[in-house]
C-alpha cells in the first residue's frame, strides 16, 4: 500500500469558505469512490514538505513562556490515511469543519508537557503577531514527525481546514501504482473544478526519501 500526494489550489477568495469547502467535499467524494483507493483526505502542509511554525501554551497559564511549535489544517478522516493512531480522544468531523469550532488534536509529547494529567477538555492558545485563539484539545495523537523522519521532539498540533489555506493537499491510500491511478484521480480533480490544474501526483515515500538525504550522503561518504 501507498500514500500518494496531491497538491491544489483554489482560486475562491476567503470569503468564500463554505463554497470551497463544498468543493472539497465533493472532490474527495469522487476520489473515494475510484477503484483501488482505500481512503482519501486532506491537509496542509504535508508531513516533511516544510512546516508552518506557531507559538502556544496554556490558555489558563498565558504569563508562562510560549513554545514552538508546527501546525497543520486538517480534514477529516486524515489520521486514519496517514497511519497515525489517536491515543485518546476524537478525530476532526464534518461537523467541526462546517462550523468552523476552534478545536485541535495535539500529539502525546505535547500533551506530556502542557498538562502531565490529562489534555482532553483542556484550551490550547495558539498566538502571532497582534492575534491570539484558544481550542479546545479533542484529540491526542502518538508522536508525529512532521520536518524530518527523525526529529521525533518538535510538538505538533492540528486544526481542521478553515478559511484560511487556498492550498491543500490530497493524501490517497491505495495499493494500485501511481501509472494507472493517477490519470483516474486527476480526471475527477478536473471534474471538481477546484480551480488550477492538479500538479503531478507523488508518493509520500518521496518526501521521506528527501527528508533522509543529507543523512544518506554523508554515510556514502564516509563509506567511501
Amino acid at each position: 500500500t501507498e500514500i500518494y500526494t496531491l497538491s491544489l489550489h483554489d482560486a475562491l477568495p476567503i470569503s468564500k469558505f463554505e463554497q470551497r469547502w463544498a468543493l472539497f467535499r465533493d472532490l474527495l467524494d469522487r476520489v473515494r469512490a475510484i477503484p483501488g483507493v482505500e481512503s482519501a483526505s486532506a491537509a496542509d502542509p504535508l508531513p516533511l514538505a516544510g512546516q508552518q511554525r506557531r507559538r502556544l501554551g496554556r490558555a489558563d497559564k498565558p504569563d508562562i513562556p510560549p513554545i514552538l511549535a508546527t501546525q497543520q489544517f486538517a480534514f477529516p478522516g486524515y489520521l486514519k490515511v496517514m497511519g497515525t493512531p489517536l491515543q485518546e480522544g476524537r478525530d476532526i468531523t464534518p461537523e467541526d469543519v462546517t462550523a468552523q469550532r476552534g478545536v485541535v488534536i495535539i500529539d502525546q509529547g505535547l500533551a506530556k508537557r502542557l498538562w502531565p494529567e490529562g489534555a482532553i477538555g483542556k484550551r490550547l492558545a495558539v498566538y502571532r503577531t497582534g492575534w491570539r485563539n484558544d481550542f479546545e484539545v479533542i484529540g491526542v495523537t502518538s508522536g508525529v514527525r512532521v520536518t524530518r523522519v527523525r526529529d521525533g521532539n518538535v510538538p505538533h498540533f492540528m486544526i481542521p481546514y478553515g478559511p484560511y489555506p487556498s492550498e491543500m493537499s490530497l493524501v490517497i491510500k491505495t495499493r494500485e501504482t501511481a501509472d494507472s491511478i493517477a490519470p483516474l484521480i486527476k480526471a475527477e480533480v478536473n471534474a471538481a473544478h477546484i480551480g488550477r490544474a492538479p500538479l503531478d501526483i507523488r508518493p509520500m515515500s518521496e518526501y521521506v526519501s528527501d527528508s533522509i538525504g543529507d543523512t544518506r550522503f554523508i554515510l556514502l561518504v564516509l563509506a567511501a
